[in-house]
């Protein structure tokens, strides 16, 4: 079957539901709603937003060996009842119980749809453009929040929490479930007819352009006996936790360091998600460009800069800037996870060997802020978590530097084997 056009079809609805699960890195603006109509704590009700995340980073690996079995369609469908329907119970919540559960049903609804359901199906539709395809599924999601911070404030205020989830709900299941009975399986081995003796946009996502080489597909056990696997997952966790030790506390900061009220450093946290969403949709399209180790280490290098301008910015628009970068670089890195995987373990195991590089990535996420407040509460400043977060990245760029050689001095290795069996 031929799906040249179809792809792009599947692409762009496979956004539309990374967009409606985007609504998780927006649900800040229902926590304080949340307390204050059923009169809880703020840490009471933003347990949920813990649960959601928590099932979300830790899903991913099992539901990739379930994507083996199942077409990604079900996943997708099963991903929209759960997600409608967890916010559709969250709207009848009359108690901390039920909005636990609820949440732990919204979030397995959640990852589901983004990323189990869309990334890994259709990066394998795109072996000539993984970073875009990739780049454009994670932006996507990222793209969620823009939408959906502004939008539930809005209902929330107006319409009260019940009938904001209650409409929501019903929205994001209809979308998705129809998106979803649309979206096919990607066939094993797929590849665009129209550029299929293009060797150079064949291997142009790897650091060696050898066309006489193929990636070797590995599954989850076979990945985590690659010596590979720890230098990419301690990159990605290195990268992960010092974007996090910022990511977490944009606003505090730069109430701290600027002197500025919680109203103006939201304006702060608004470009941070405007990069973040910008440098998915970018990077991973420049990675196939120039390959998927240059641009992480160009993204290290950035972060690096930004963490020691961070311990000098003094006005709005230095200290905007950094904060700019940052989320550049942090959206950049997601969009490169499932294509590098790809490039270097194989497509036919790739749901389930992101779901577990996936969890690297939640570690750093999770370590991250947490790391940052310690250091805030000892030093009584941020710059140390700057330092710090700077230290990370120069030892992601080691990993990385190890990584690019192991792989290049393997790949060359794989072709020279492959000439000498041709000669046979």
């Amino acid at each position: 079957m031929n799906y040249e056009s179809k792809r792009w079809l599947y692409l762009g609805l496979c956004i539309i539901c990374n967009i409606c699960a985007g609504i998780i890195y927006a649900w800040s603006v229902f926590v304080k709603p949340i307390a204050d109509h059923f009169q809880w704590t703020i840490a009471d009700a933003s347990l949920s937003f813990t649960i959601m995340t928590t099932v979300g980073a830790c899903l991913p690996m099992f539901v990739g060996k379930l994507q083996e079995r199942v077409q990604s369609r079900m996943i997708l469908i099963a991903g929209g009842v759960l997600l409608g329907g967890g916010l559709l119970a969250l709207s009848s919540t009359t108690s901390l119980t039920q909005l636990y559960i609820f949440s732990m049903v919204t979030g397995l609804g959640l990852t589901l749809v983004y990323p189990s359901g869309t990334v890994s199906n259709i990066v394998k539709f795109f072996p000539d453009k993984r970073g875009l395809a990739s780049g454009l599924l994670t932006g996507g999601a990222s793209l969620g929040a823009v939408i959906w911070a502004p939008v539930g404030a809005i209902l929330t205020e107006t319409l009260g929490v019940p009938t904001t989830f209650k409409l929501m709900g019903i929205v994001f299941m209809v979308t998705i479930v129809f998106a979803a009975w649309l979206v096919e399986t990607a066939p094993a081995g797929y590849y665009p007819h129209t550029r299929k003796d293009d060797a150079s946009a064949r291997t142009g996502a790897t650091e060696i352009a050898d066309t006489v080489t193929t990636v070797q597909d590995l599954d989850w056990k076979d990945m985590l006996r690659s010596p590979l696997f720890y230098m990419i997952g301690g990159a990605f966790f290195s990268a992960a936790t010092s974007s996090m030790m910022f990511f977490g506390h944009v606003s505090p900061i730069a109430q701290d360091m600027l002197g500025i009220s919680a109203k103006a450093a939201s304006g702060v946290v608004v470009l941070l998600a405007i990069a973040n969403t910008s440098g998915r949709m970018v990077w991973g399209w420049i990675s196939d460009k120039l390959g998927r180790f240059k641009v992480i280490n160009i993204l290290l290098v950035l972060l690096v800069i930004a963490m020691i301008g961070m311990t000098q910015v003094s006005s709005y628009f230095a200290f905007a800037s950094m904060v700019m970068i940052v989320g550049l670089c942090y959206g950049g890195f997601f969009s490169i996870i499932a294509p590098l995987l790809a490039d270097m373990f194989g497509e036919r195991s790739l749901a389930v060997n992101f779901g577990i590089m996936f969890l690297m990535v939640g570690a750093g996420a999770f370590v991250g802020p947490r790391l940052a407040a310690l250091l805030k509460i000892a030093t009584g400043s941020y710059v140390q978590a700057f330092v710090t977060a700077g230290v990370f990245n120069l030892v992601g760029i080691g990993l990385v530097f190890l990584a690019s050689s192991y792989w290049k001095k393997q790949t060359t290795e794989s072709a020279e084997l492959f000439v000498q069996l041709s000669e046979k």
